[in-house]
């Protein structure tokens, strides 16, 4: 009985698990879900990203400033110069380094809540990973190092020692090790929200992957363990995220909104990337399906329409847990459809006028502003989606396929040529030398020659064979040098004679060295003999014809002496 309840205590938490884990990890795109193609090539979406970003970054002046009289939050500026210095991150380049750089400098500074000091942190990262500057990571550090004032640690949290004066219950305390307050100018306040610890969570994760420093992983962590405790809900598809918590009454509340979830995912993915931790894995998973529903209309749309900057968070989170998925294609097919859902909407019902959109993506005026006033939030929400839809889209395949057919007919051009000329060479090789050998074999053929007399004698042809006893070897000058050249090339040296007449003006070089018993042969014996060392001299002439570099062969070296008599 005992080993009864001892295997079943084992075996059913692991069925409990695999049975929540397959429930949990469905990602197949709703069917009503409309829009989730487009037709649209990576570089037509491209443009589509850079002309927004052209118009966004117009209104930035030369100091980094925006118009006089633009009342917008710090969050919404810190988030404009995140597209647009991941804009150049995407295309490698650094287009928009200056508004950026200038528009960090004279906005992130003096800042009193905490979200705000995590959104510029998050857009110096942006901007050091663009334009690999240093500054902007110290300045990510330096955010951080003030923010992280009014962060609770783990050992604040044991010893109810908080960085503030709270109210809370001592059993509360323990529990809240991983809060981070939402207002940093008034110690007094105890206000906290769930965007200001989701924007702290993405902020620590990347600034401790690309620092390498394990304080801003273990804060991170701690803020995910203190989400995971009180405000994540991740089998509710209505809010699977809480809005805030109370501290005095140990609750969270709220309807949650985009940026509660989005920053959430992007730094849980980031964390559980660098720790391989499955448990940060598995709740990745359980709550990108709830994502993609939660805020969304029937056809798939994202349907809050507010007039400040938030849903581009979102896009982004999402963005980043497939970028640090790869091998889960199940998600992240999902994630490229919400991804091209809302990319879709964007262009169709977001877009005011000459790259200038509103906030509402479902086609309700309500949150867009009329066309003579440029949004700024709902153009910097626009450039979350462009930039999106621009790096999921595939390579442009017509592009691709038109260089590689130009690569393959040059190749193939080249190659065919090569051919041609090796097969006319071969088979000018092999006819010459066919004729070469037919000009030795003669004497075989003529069996019933009598060679015991002089003039039978002189008429088997015998190439190359009757030299002079000393070559002719004039000298070739080169820089200052000489070499030896064989006595029957003499006749290239200064000329560039070729065909039958080069060959004749040689053989008639050659016969002059040639013995006195050569020239007296009979009129038959003549022709065939004179024919046969004719075609042996044009073989050997077009064999070596051009070696003007190079030391020419010595004449014995090329016809050694059993090649026939008369070698001295």
């Amino acid at each position: 009985m005992r080993r009864s309840f001892f295997v079943a205590s084992r075996v059913l938490p692991s069925l409990i698990c695999f049975l929540h884990i397959a429930f949990a990890q469905d990602f197949t795109p709703p069917p009503n879900w409309q829009n989730t193609q487009s037709d649209l090539s990576r570089s037509q979406r491209q443009s589509m990203a850079s002309e927004a970003a052209q118009k966004l970054q117009s209104h930035i002046d030369s100091s980094g400033m925006l118009p006089s009289g633009t009342q917008l939050t710090p969050t919404l500026k810190a988030n404009m110069a995140i597209v647009l210095s991941s804009q150049d991150l995407l295309n490698g380049n650094m287009t928009w380094k200056s508004p950026v750089t200038k528009m960090l400098l004279s906005y992130d500074t003096g800042l009193d809540w905490n979200i705000d000091l995590s959104y510029f942190g998050l857009a110096e990262l942006s901007a050091y990973l663009a334009y690999n500057d240093s500054t902007n990571l110290a300045n990510a550090a330096r955010n951080w190092d003030i923010a992280h004032t009014d962060f609770v640690t783990s050992a604040a949290a044991q010893s109810n020692s908080f960085p503030r004066t709270t109210n809370t219950t001592s059993e509360c305390g323990t529990t809240l090790g991983g809060l981070i307050f939402d207002l940093h100018s008034d110690v007094s306040n105890q206000a906290v929200s769930t965007r200001t610890i989701s924007s702290w969570i993405a902020f620590s994760s990347r600034l401790a992957e690309l620092t390498q420093n394990t304080t801003y992983l273990d804060a991170a962590k701690l803020s995910i363990q203190f989400a995971r405790t009180h405000l994540l809900n991740p089998g509710n598809v209505a809010a699977p995220i809480n809005d805030s918590w109370s501290v005095s009454r140990c609750v969270s509340s709220g309807t949650p909104v985009t940026w509660d979830l989005g920053p959430f995912i992007e730094g849980l993915s980031i964390v559980a990337n660098i720790t391989q931790d499955s448990s940060y894995t598995q709740l990745l998973l359980d709550l990108v399906p709830n994502a993609v529903n939660t805020w969304t209309s029937d056809q798939g749309v994202i349907t809050e329409q507010k007039g400040d900057y938030r849903k581009g968070t979102m896009i982004r989170g999402l963005l980043e847990a497939k970028r640090r998925n790869p091998t889960n294609t199940a998600m992240a097919d999902l994630i490229d459809e919400y991804i091209t859902v809302q990319f879709n909407a964007v262009r169709k019902n977001a877009l005011i006028s000459d790259d200038n959109y509103g906030t509402s993506w479902i086609g309700d005026s309500s949150g867009s502003s009329s066309s003579s006033d440029y949004n700024y939030a709902g153009s910097a929400e626009a450039m979350d989606v462009l930039n999106s839809a621009f790096a999921i889209a595939p390579n442009d395949t017509v592009t691709s396929g038109t260089h590689h057919s130009s690569i393959g007919a040059i190749v193939g051009g080249v190659v065919g040529g090569v051919v041609g000329a090796i097969a006319l060479s071969l088979a000018l090789f092999f006819c010459l030398r066919r004729r070469r050998l037919r000009a030795r074999e003669m004497p075989t053929r003529e069996e019933k020659l009598d060679l015991s007399t002089s003039n039978e004698a002189r008429m088997v042809p015998e190439p190359f064979v009757n030299v002079p006893s000393e070559p002719f070897r004039p000298p070739l000058s080169k820089g200052g040098s000489s070499y030896p050249q064989a006595g029957y090339l003499s006749s290239l040296n200064g000329s560039d004679r070729m065909g039958a007449a080069s060959s004749s003006d040689l053989i008639t070089d050659l016969d002059r060295t040639r013995g006195a018993d050569n020239a007296a042969m009979g009129s038959d014996g003549s022709a065939l003999s004179s024919l046969a060392r004719r075609l042996d001299n044009l073989i050997d002439v077009l064999a070596v014809r051009g070696v003007v570099e190079d030391t020419p062969p010595e004449y014995d070296s090329r016809h050694p002496a059993s090649h026939g008599p008369g070698r001295s």
